[in-house]
Protein backbone atom coordinates (compact mmCIF):
# COMPACT_ATOMS: atom_id res chain seq x y z
CA UNK A 1 0.00 0.00 0.00
CA UNK A 2 0.97 3.43 -0.98
CA UNK A 3 1.83 6.36 2.17
CA UNK A 4 -0.37 9.19 2.29
CA UNK A 5 1.81 11.46 0.67
CA UNK A 6 2.64 8.64 -2.62
CA UNK A 7 -1.14 8.40 -2.55
CA UNK A 8 -1.99 12.09 -2.21
CA UNK A 9 0.88 12.31 -5.47
CA UNK A 10 -0.61 9.51 -7.43
CA UNK A 11 -3.79 11.09 -7.24
CA UNK A 12 -2.50 15.14 -8.23
CA UNK A 13 -0.98 13.55 -11.36
CA UNK A 14 -4.07 12.05 -12.03
CA UNK A 15 -5.77 15.39 -11.98
CA UNK A 16 -7.95 17.20 -13.45
CA UNK A 17 -10.41 14.49 -13.39
CA UNK A 18 -13.25 14.57 -15.68
CA UNK A 19 -16.04 12.35 -16.36
CA UNK A 20 -16.05 10.55 -19.18
CA UNK A 21 -20.30 9.55 -20.08
CA UNK A 22 -21.20 7.22 -17.10
CA UNK A 23 -17.93 6.75 -16.19
CA UNK A 24 -15.44 9.23 -13.51
CA UNK A 25 -12.72 8.96 -10.93
CA UNK A 26 -13.22 7.55 -8.07
CA UNK A 27 -12.04 8.70 -3.93
CA UNK A 28 -13.04 6.21 -1.55
CA UNK A 29 -12.09 6.90 2.15
CA UNK A 30 -12.34 4.12 4.63
CA UNK A 31 -12.28 3.77 8.48
CA UNK A 32 -12.35 0.63 10.13
CA UNK A 33 -15.13 0.39 12.76
CA UNK A 34 -14.06 -0.30 16.38
CA UNK A 35 -10.54 -0.81 15.67
CA UNK A 36 -9.25 1.09 19.08
CA UNK A 37 -11.48 -1.62 20.93
CA UNK A 38 -9.09 -4.36 19.32
CA UNK A 39 -5.97 -2.60 20.33
CA UNK A 40 -7.62 -1.62 24.17
CA UNK A 41 -9.16 -5.36 24.58
CA UNK A 42 -6.26 -7.85 22.77
CA UNK A 43 -2.97 -5.53 22.16
CA UNK A 44 -1.10 -4.26 19.01
CA UNK A 45 -0.60 -7.47 17.62
CA UNK A 46 -4.43 -8.27 17.04
CA UNK A 47 -4.98 -4.48 15.57
CA UNK A 48 -1.82 -5.29 13.22
CA UNK A 49 -2.94 -8.50 12.09
CA UNK A 50 -6.50 -6.93 11.81
CA UNK A 51 -4.99 -3.92 9.12
CA UNK A 52 -3.06 -6.53 7.16
CA UNK A 53 -6.05 -8.38 6.72
CA UNK A 54 -7.90 -5.13 5.73
CA UNK A 55 -4.57 -4.20 3.43
CA UNK A 56 -4.66 -7.80 1.75
CA UNK A 57 -8.83 -7.28 1.15
CA UNK A 58 -8.50 -3.81 -0.69
CA UNK A 59 -6.04 -5.06 -2.89
CA UNK A 60 -7.99 -8.23 -3.82
CA UNK A 61 -10.83 -5.90 -4.48
CA UNK A 62 -9.40 -3.07 -5.56
CA UNK A 63 -6.82 -5.16 -7.78
CA UNK A 64 -6.79 -2.89 -11.03
CA UNK A 65 -6.62 0.72 -8.76
CA UNK A 66 -4.83 3.01 -9.41
CA UNK A 67 -4.19 4.16 -6.02
CA UNK A 68 -4.57 2.12 -2.37
CA UNK A 69 -3.12 3.55 0.78
CA UNK A 70 -2.99 3.69 3.98
CA UNK A 71 -3.37 7.01 5.48
CA UNK A 72 -2.59 6.08 9.19
CA UNK A 73 -4.20 4.30 12.27
CA UNK A 74 -7.46 2.42 10.28
CA UNK A 75 -7.53 5.04 7.81
CA UNK A 76 -7.33 3.90 3.90
CA UNK A 77 -8.00 5.25 0.64
CA UNK A 78 -8.79 4.36 -2.69
CA UNK A 79 -8.41 6.22 -6.02
CA UNK A 80 -10.06 4.13 -8.97
CA UNK A 81 -9.82 6.05 -12.81
CA UNK A 82 -12.77 5.25 -15.38
CA UNK A 83 -15.30 3.39 -12.92
CA UNK A 84 -18.85 3.16 -13.02
CA UNK A 85 -21.60 3.97 -10.25
CA UNK A 86 -22.76 0.62 -10.20
CA UNK A 87 -19.29 -0.72 -10.38
CA UNK A 88 -18.25 1.61 -7.10
CA UNK A 89 -21.49 0.32 -5.40
CA UNK A 90 -20.48 -3.66 -6.08
CA UNK A 91 -16.57 -2.97 -4.60
CA UNK A 92 -17.92 -0.86 -1.57
CA UNK A 93 -20.62 -4.20 -1.11
CA UNK A 94 -17.92 -6.29 -1.31
CA UNK A 95 -15.31 -4.43 1.07
CA UNK A 96 -18.82 -4.31 3.68
CA UNK A 97 -18.76 -8.10 3.44
CA UNK A 98 -15.35 -8.55 2.99
CA UNK A 99 -13.84 -6.04 6.03
CA UNK A 100 -16.67 -7.59 8.21
CA UNK A 101 -15.12 -10.10 10.99
CA UNK A 102 -15.18 -10.81 14.51
CA UNK A 103 -11.57 -10.88 16.70
CA UNK A 104 -11.62 -13.54 19.26
CA UNK A 105 -9.44 -14.08 22.38
CA UNK A 106 -9.54 -15.43 25.67
CA UNK A 107 -13.92 -15.58 26.04
CA UNK A 108 -13.86 -11.81 24.73
CA UNK A 109 -14.77 -10.58 21.24
CA UNK A 110 -14.60 -7.56 18.91
CA UNK A 111 -16.94 -7.02 15.64
CA UNK A 112 -14.73 -5.36 12.63
CA UNK A 113 -17.00 -3.37 10.22
CA UNK A 114 -15.83 -0.56 8.01
CA UNK A 115 -17.74 3.02 7.25
CA UNK A 116 -16.79 3.98 3.62
CA UNK A 117 -17.45 7.69 1.94
CA UNK A 118 -17.53 7.77 -1.91
CA UNK A 119 -16.29 10.76 -3.80
CA UNK A 120 -16.57 10.66 -7.79
CA UNK A 121 -15.17 12.90 -9.48
CA UNK A 122 -17.56 15.67 -10.74
CA UNK A 123 -14.66 17.97 -12.56
CA UNK A 124 -16.00 20.58 -10.24
CA UNK A 125 -13.12 19.82 -7.13
CA UNK A 126 -9.92 22.17 -7.27
CA UNK A 127 -7.64 20.26 -5.53
CA UNK A 128 -6.87 17.18 -4.12
CA UNK A 129 -7.32 18.24 -1.12
CA UNK A 130 -11.32 19.59 -1.79
CA UNK A 131 -11.28 15.44 -2.98
CA UNK A 132 -10.06 14.05 -0.05
CA UNK A 133 -11.98 16.41 1.75
CA UNK A 134 -15.33 15.37 0.21
CA UNK A 135 -15.16 11.45 0.47
CA UNK A 136 -13.79 12.37 4.38
CA UNK A 137 -17.02 14.20 4.69
CA UNK A 138 -19.00 11.38 3.10
CA UNK A 139 -17.29 8.46 5.32
CA UNK A 140 -18.16 10.52 8.57
CA UNK A 141 -21.46 10.41 7.64
CA UNK A 142 -21.35 6.80 7.24
CA UNK A 143 -20.71 6.56 10.42
CA UNK A 144 -22.88 8.73 11.65
CA UNK A 145 -25.65 6.31 9.84
CA UNK A 146 -24.71 3.62 12.13
CA UNK A 147 -21.55 2.31 10.64
CA UNK A 148 -21.02 -0.71 8.18
CA UNK A 149 -22.53 1.02 5.26
CA UNK A 150 -20.92 3.64 2.44
CA UNK A 151 -22.30 6.71 1.22
CA UNK A 152 -21.93 8.95 -1.63
CA UNK A 153 -20.69 12.21 -1.33
CA UNK A 154 -23.35 14.00 -3.93
CA UNK A 155 -26.05 12.24 -1.83
CA UNK A 156 -25.32 13.95 1.18
CA UNK A 157 -27.15 16.64 3.26
CA UNK A 158 -26.51 19.92 1.68
CA UNK A 159 -24.95 20.88 5.54
CA UNK A 160 -21.79 18.37 4.58
CA UNK A 161 -21.06 19.11 0.93
CA UNK A 162 -19.64 22.62 2.20
CA UNK A 163 -16.33 22.31 1.48
CA UNK A 164 -14.94 25.31 3.38
CA UNK A 165 -12.60 25.00 6.86
CA UNK A 166 -15.59 26.48 8.63
CA UNK A 167 -18.14 23.97 7.39
CA UNK A 168 -16.72 21.20 8.80
CA UNK A 169 -15.96 22.73 12.03
CA UNK A 170 -19.82 23.49 12.41
CA UNK A 171 -20.67 20.05 11.16
CA UNK A 172 -18.11 18.28 13.60
CA UNK A 173 -19.48 21.13 16.68
CA UNK A 174 -23.39 20.20 15.65
CA UNK A 175 -22.64 16.24 15.67
CA UNK A 176 -21.06 16.55 19.12
CA UNK A 177 -24.26 18.31 20.57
Amino acid sequence: LLNKTAFRDKICAAMPAKPQQDKADALLFLDLDNFKLINDTFGHIKGDEALLAASEVLTRIFRNADAVGRFGGDEFGVFVRGITRSALKERAEALLSELHSFIEQDGQTVEITTSIGIYQFDGTESSYDVALHRADNAQYVAKQAGKNCYRFYDELPEAWTDDTHEAKKRNTEGQAQ
